[in-house]
């Protein structure tokens, strides 16, 4: 018996005891209520296309839309989504908030807008009208360019509208991250599909550890959102890549250990 069904047991017992047994057995029978934090809803089929995914993925390249979320989850009671925009076309924003008008699942969107073009400021003002609008997916080519003062100062417009920064770029995007986060320390900072290296051996179906150095990196970045708590958490489904050949085991964690400490550390 697990943690979680021995508390609900407990709580059922006393309901028999003073007669709402009904109630009580409602309450366990209901499943917690998900908020999946990282989707992508795109359709290759429009006039404009997509610029992600490539034509050539047999398996991405498809309409990915709401129905196909709910068709996925299942009896999980996912109840809601947030979605994170891949690219980097202004209207593809829109796009996805005029979707989610129709699709109340969609409770929040991560949008993808490009700090220090001239154009950064209007359409951060037109997007966060909608309230669905809470942050922006940063690459590392973005990241790059901390220094150019526009922007920084787009990135300050992002701080003081109480939004968001997704960063993505594997290993090479943490130490940008880090400057990033000294330079603003009251931006949230999301790092997407944190850079974990492959896992080893697998023992019953279960991962054994990330190459049998240190701690693993996932529970660095999970610690974010307790010691940092505006500042950092981890989200993205394909952050930890068992048995892929993409990373040498080891190799991904070893070489960035060092900040990802720093960044749990602030």
């Amino acid at each position: 018996m697990t943690r979680r069904e021995f508390l609900w047991s407990s709580a059922a017992t006393a309901a028999l005891s003073t007669g709402v047994a009904g109630a009580a057995m409602n309450a366990v029978a209901a499943p917690i209520p998900i908020i999946d934090t990282h989707t992508h809803f795109y359709d290759p089929t429009r006039a404009q296309g997509v610029p992600w995914p490539p034509r050539t993925d047999n398996v991405l390249f498809r309409p990915r839309l709401p129905a196909d979320f709910a068709a996925h989850h299942g009896a999980l009671n996912v109840v809601g989504t947030v979605v994170v925009e891949a690219s980097d076309r202004i209207e593809d924003n829109q796009w996805i908030l005029d979707l989610a008008r129709a699709n109340p699942e969609i409770v929040g969107f991560v949008g993808h807008l490009v700090p220090g073009r001239p154009e950064f400021a209007d359409n951060l003002s037109r997007f966060t009208a909608d309230p669905l609008f809470r942050g922006l997916r940063l690459r590392l080519n973005v990241l790059s360019n901390l220094a150019t003062g526009e922007v920084l100062a787009d990135l300050k417009r992002v701080a003081a509208a109480d939004l968001s920064i997704d960063v993505l770029g594997g290993a090479a995007v943490l130490g940008p991250t880090l400057q990033l986060s000294r330079t603003l320390p009251g931006l949230r900072i999301v790092v997407n599909h944190p850079p974990v290296c492959r896992l080893g051996r697998r023992s019953g179906g279960h991962a054994s550890g990330v190459g049998g150095a240190g701690p693993p990196a996932q529970r660095v970045c999970q610690g974010f959102q307790y010691r940092a708590p505006r500042r950092w958490c981890g989200r993205g489904k394909s952050g930890v890549l068992p048995g892929s050949a993409r990373h040498d085991s080891g190799s991904v964690w070893r070489g960035s250990r060092g900040v990802w400490e720093q960044l749990a550390g602030q």
